[in-house]
């Protein structure tokens, strides 16, 4: 007699935070903001204590921090973004693409060496995701805890 299993799962979905998006950030008014909240501190001759240290490292955290709230643009990431996307494969992509415009337009010239340059350069980005989903992978895996073992599962 066949028996019937019925399990209900809920999947927790993963909560995507804000991070700061320091690409779009405008450097040069960052560094005149921290200059301007830093242009009034004594440079310590020499620090004496741990003390002291933590306390001068203390003022510059939040002069940095302040700043980067002033400046910095936030973002937050789309939960269908390919997070192990990297800008070399965005080059990688656009000089596929320029080959595939430029191997179209001789696809009449079947001896022209476009189409081996453009097999080529197709070959070497289909690897190159290859890999960088391979080393996603990889770096997801060891910093796995006892809990996403069975999602990795």
């Amino acid at each position: 007699m066949p028996i019937i299993s019925s399990l209900e799962i809920e999947t927790d979905q993963t909560e995507f935070e804000a991070k700061p998006n320091y690409r779009l950030t405008n450097w040069e008014d960052f560094r005149k903001t921290l200059a301007e909240r830093t242009k009034d501190w004594q440079e310590p001759e020499e620090i004496g204590s741990i003390a002291e240290f933590h306390t001068n490292l203390e003022r510059l955290d939040i002069a940095i921090k302040a700043t980067i709230a002033k400046h910095v643009p936030w973002m937050k990431p789309s939960p269908y973004s390919k997070r192990w996307w990297m800008r070399e494969l965005g080059v990688l992509k656009k000089a596929k693409e320029r080959l595939a415009r430029l191997s179209y337009e001789r696809r009449a010239m079947n001896a022209h060496p476009i189409h081996e340059v453009f097999r080529q350069t197709r070959n070497k980005y289909s690897q190159a995701i290859r890999n960088t989903k391979a080393e996603h992978w990889v770096e997801w895996l060891e910093l796995i805890d006892e809990e996403g073992i069975w999602a990795a599962n």
